[in-house]
């Protein structure tokens, strides 16, 4: 019976030894944060401007050459004789005028006090041809007269640019005159087109 008893007793104090021994689980540790990606830098959140844009204007676009010039208001006029192969006589308004193509020279005629020069009558021809009996319009330049009292115009006939017609058949050299030199750039190179393929007064050497 006392072995009984002292048995118990033992049994019992290991059993609450034991229980003493068993390790409490600690509480789950909370997961630490991941590092940042970016630096805590503050951010400005004012909207940016939007960059300008570039400009697809050339830089000398604003430098207008005389041939980009605008043209002046045209002049009604009615022809009534053609002098040479650069001078003609019209009525503007009622009154006669002789009037001196701007920018074309063509051969002297007979009447020239320098006497007649090789295709003087074609270019004459040639430029009548071109004025027909169509309704004239006269365009001017920087200056309106010449020394001899001539209009200086640029002669359009039925939407056809006379002047230059003049030049590109081969009827007429280019002449430079400042400050009428609004179309000059055009004249110079038709002159040499046509002097190139010897049309009208190119078509033997001079």
């Amino acid at each position: 019976m006392v072995i009984s008893f002292r048995f118990v007793f033992l049994w019992a104090t290991v059993g609450l030894v034991a229980c003493d021994e068993v390790p409490s689980r600690p509480d789950p540790a909370s997961p630490a944060p991941p590092p940042p990606i970016f630096s805590q830098v503050p951010v400005d959140e004012t909207p940016a401007k939007p960059a300008p844009r570039a400009s697809k204007k050339p830089a000398d676009e604003s430098r207008k050459s005389a041939e980009a010039a605008p043209t002046e208001p045209a002049l009604d006029a009615r022809l009534v004789r053609v002098t040479d192969g650069d001078t003609i006589s019209v009525k503007v308004d009622g009154k006669r005028e002789s009037v001196r193509l701007i920018g074309i020279d063509t051969p002297e005629t007979k009447h020239s006090p320098r006497g007649p020069q090789p295709f003087a009558d074609e270019a004459t021809d040639a430029l009548r041809g071109l004025l027909g009996r169509h309704p004239l319009q006269l365009r001017l330049d920087a200056e309106e007269r010449d020394r001899y009292g001539r209009l200086l115009a640029y002669v359009y006939a039925n939407d056809v640019f006379v002047n230059e017609a003049m030049i590109r058949q081969g009827w007429a050299r280019a002449l430079r005159i400042p400050p009428n030199v609004r179309h000059a750039k055009t004249f110079d190179r038709l002159a040499r087109e046509a002097r190139r393929e010897r049309l009208g007064i190119w078509a033997t050497p001079n």
